[in-house]
């Protein structure tokens, strides 16, 4: 499906009708409620996409990349498919329709086709379906520089008591107050189900084209954070933190004839020198653990990516633009020799610009390279510790919005690292006292209030008798 504005207006008339279907019935099962609340956000979504483009016909994508624009067509083609479906969906359910047409005479009977019968799986995957087209066209509306835009919809989203603007000067329309929907809205609810415990087993990647620098910054700060976190008690919600190199021609799987993408940096590197110093040689995350994880990062090795890095992370993050577009190579390329289900998985491989969390203007921000920004010849110290600072902030605002993490209160550490420096400061002493202890016991004792001082006690008790 070509990117277009009639191809923009089309999908968000659809879902917005789906939505109007769902908004007509009240009695759904919670499986069937879940997919309506998803469709309700992708409207969102999709409605600010259809008034931004309306706006700025000639404006709105110019900071997608062609292979961009590609991806966010067959991502409105995905969601035409699937809302379609959806619509099936809903309209049997309104109207108690069952296998080959069959109309049920009551709905506790259309409750249990659709509880127990196939309609029950193909919702689930929907509902997963759904997940991600939404979550595409977010990350879309981002790249576009629209973050604003994003942010006004998702406090939509959480104050649903609030009615939605308007789009295109069209009407919300007011749910039927009488008929055949009146009588369905009379049926008792089903129950809500306890809500699913959050997830702790989620990878994430960053990609950088050499794997010596930025990515290793990325990946340095978000273990650092980790460890505070744990240290602190914190929830934290991430088991795999990895980085690589987009064109790194070793240790990598991809395919060697990937369109436009020239692999040709030598692998199995150290770290640039200057960026683990700005990680690691300051006072920022000063504890125990923070050794361990420079010592780690001291052996790295730069690598290149592997084909499974869309199906085996959940994030995939870079630091430009350009970056992200590659990225969409890839999969596009591996997509096209290996089919989608060898390449992708569902709720996988979400590619995000972390400069979309720096953005004050809803315009992401680029994190280039050092060695493109230097004023310098060479890359200096005080250049790669601004860039560790530009990635701390994003990596901590990736944490924020898409893991829902909380950092740990200050003084909650502080006062943990407290405890623990008196606990080695007093036992400290205390090997210090046994150790005089055992020096006074073998070669005499040490006069009082002069430590360090051995006194013969001989002598001592010979100028006592003397004095007598």
């Amino acid at each position: 499906m070509a990117l277009s504005l009639d191809t923009i207006i089309t999908v968000a008339n659809l879902v917005r009708g789906t939505v109007d279907l769902y908004n007509r019935i009240h009695d759904w099962p919670e499986q069937m409620k879940r997919l309506g609340r998803r469709m309700k956000n992708l409207n969102v979504y999709l409605s600010e996409l259809e008034e931004i483009v309306t706006a700025r016909p000639n404006s709105a994508f110019s900071r997608l990349f062609s292979t961009q624009k590609k991806h966010l067509g067959v991502l409105l083609q995905d969601i035409r498919k699937d809302t379609e479906s959806i619509q099936e969906l809903f309209h049997k359910w309104e109207n108690d329709i069952g296998p080959l047409g069959f109309q049920f005479r009551f709905k506790t009977v259309t409750a249990a086709f659709f509880a127990l019968g196939s309609s029950s799986d193909r919702v689930a995957e929907l509902t997963e379906d759904i997940n991600e087209h939404l979550q595409g066209i977010r990350d879309y509306l981002i790249l576009m520089g629209f973050k604003a835009t994003v942010l006004i919809g998702e406090q939509q989203q959480q104050n649903p008591t609030v009615p939605q603007a308007p789009v295109l000067g069209k009407p919300v329309k007011p749910s039927p107050a009488s008929g055949k929907n009146n009588e369905k809205d009379k049926r008792k609810p089903s129950p809500s189900p306890s809500p699913a415990p959050p997830r702790k087993d989620f990878k994430i990647i960053f990609v950088d084209p050499g794997n010596i620098g930025r990515g290793v910054v990325g990946e340095a700060l978000a273990k650092l954070m980790k460890e505070w976190t744990k240290s602190a008690k914190g929830d934290w919600r991430i088991q795999t933190i990895h980085s690589g190199g987009l064109l790194v021609k070793d240790k990598t799987d991809l395919p060697a004839d990937i369109p436009s993408l020239k692999r040709d940096i030598a692998g199995s590197k150290p770290p640039v020198g200057l960026a683990l110093d700005a990680v690691f040689d300051n006072k920022a995350f000063d504890f125990p653990a923070k050794k361990d994880v420079h010592i780690a990062m001291l052996k790295k090795r730069s690598n290149g990516l592997k084909r499974d890095i869309f199906k085996k992370y959940d994030f995939i993050l870079v630091f430009t633009s350009l970056d992200h577009e590659r990225m969409l190579k890839v999969k596009s390329a591996l997509v096209e020799k290996e089919g989608v289900g060898a390449v992708t998985a569902k709720g996988k491989g979400r590619v995000l610009h972390l400069g979309s969390y720096l953005t004050l203007d809803g315009i992401p921000r680029e994190i280039d390279d050092p060695r493109k920004t230097a004023k310098e010849p060479k890359v200096t110290r005080a250049e790669w510790n601004w860039k560790t600072a530009q990635i701390k902030l994003a990596v901590k605002e990736f944490l924020k919005q898409e893991m829902q993490w909380k950092p740990p209160p200050p003084r909650v550490l502080g006062e943990k690292l407290d405890a623990e420096e008196a606990l080695k400061k007093k036992k400290l002493e205390s090997q210090t006292d046994k150790q005089k202890g055992e020096v006074g016991n073998a070669e005499g004792n040490k006069a009082a209030g002069k430590p360090g001082v051995v006194v013969d006690q001989r002598k001592v008790e010979q100028k006592k008798k003397g004095g007598e």
